[in-house]
């Protein structure tokens, strides 16, 4: 009796042993990525090719035209009626990438300057359009994902300007913004596929970046001026879209109920 629960003990520690063991062996061949992975950053710095025809940003550039509705735009909208822009009820943001002139280093874009850049993009593009489509932090069936790109953006040779702004300090290259092309593709979150697309071509001349908080500065209206049109653009290109017409605008008139008080 005494020797069955000894073997009885004897097995049941080596098991445990035989679980540890298998334990320590999954735990040391996990990837690493799904412990150590870094936090999604804001944006992304690329370089322009030289001598390309486009950034290589949007998937549809051949299926470009001048808007009818929208001056200064070139878009996109997918013929499909099943995939289009009447049927997406929220927006999801991607990081926004930056395309640096084709002579320009990439490394030498003040990060700084980049960060205040793309904050205020994102805060002009959400102050636009958030009415029409919500912002959310998650992909999803009728939930479109946002991808935008500034490009063009020349890393300029001169340093920032001084701030008058206390917490804010001058950039060590000033962002030159003046020929930067605003790029913007709606895209399903869950599919992939390719909704609507619009180029802004507008360009703002002497817009430049040259000290953090440069929103709050009057020597940088320009630059503040241009994030604020690329985005009223593309809430107008939304708009235009999404407008009813033809059939679809039938049907909805008479499915039209007033509202009354009973």
């Amino acid at each position: 009796m005494t020797t069955m629960m000894t073997t009885k003990k004897s097995w049941k520690l080596i098991s445990c042993c035989v679980v540890v063991a298998l334990l320590a062996v999954a735990i040391g061949c996990a990837p690493k990525s799904e412990t150590t992975a870094p936090a999604e950053q804001a944006f992304q710095v690329k370089k322009l090719p030289a001598n390309a025809e486009n950034a290589g940003f949007l998937h549809v550039y051949s299926k470009l035209e001048p808007s009818a509705e929208v001056e200064g735009l070139l878009t996109y909208k997918n013929p499909d009626a099943m995939k289009n822009l009447h049927r997406y009820v929220a927006i999801i943001f991607d990081p926004v990438e930056i395309y640096v002139q084709s002579d320009d280093d990439p490394s030498e874009l003040p990060k700084e300057g980049a960060e205040a850049a793309v904050s205020y993009f994102k805060y002009a593009i959400k102050s636009a359009i958030s009415d029409a489509f919500p912002i959310v932090d998650k992909p999803g069936p009728l939930v479109l994902r946002l991808r935008t790109a500034l490009v063009g953006v020349d890393v300029g040779d001169q340093p920032g300007e001084a701030p008058d702004e206390e917490g804010a300090k001058a950039l060590p290259r000033k962002i030159n913004i003046g020929a930067v092309r605003a790029e913007f593709e709606l895209v399903d979150s869950v599919t992939g596929d390719v909704i609507a697309a619009a180029v802004d071509t507008k360009e703002f001349k002497s817009a430049s970046i040259g000290a953090t908080h440069f929103e709050r500065m009057a020597r940088f209206n320009e630059a503040r001026t241009a994030f604020d049109e690329w985005a009223e653009g593309l809430r107008d290109f939304l708009d235009a879209a999404h407008e009813l017409k033809g059939k679809d605008a039938e049907r909805a008139d008479k499915a039209y109920e007033p509202y009354t008080s009973f």
